[in-house]
């Protein structure tokens, strides 16, 4: 597995016990816990740095900007 892919699959782990520090209201309502479980929040110093998804129970879809190798 790629050093990136490791990296990657770390912080989605590390970011899924952790509150992304934003709020689960959608469109004015409270979004139920079930809601959008495909998108992950890629964290650095618990703040968000990019979005992607989840592909696979192991690998993320992000943007390349999102990444610096």
């Amino acid at each position: 597995m790629h050093a990136l892919h490791k990296l990657l699959l770390f912080q989605v782990l590390a970011s899924l016990g952790q509150n992304a520090g934003g709020s689960r209201i959608i469109k004015g309502e409270i979004a139920p816990d079930d809601t959008y479980e495909f998108l992950v929040s890629l964290q650095s110093n618990k703040k968000h740095v990019c979005g992607g998804f989840l592909i696979s129970e192991d690998f993320v879809l992000t943007a390349a900007h999102c990444s610096t190798e």
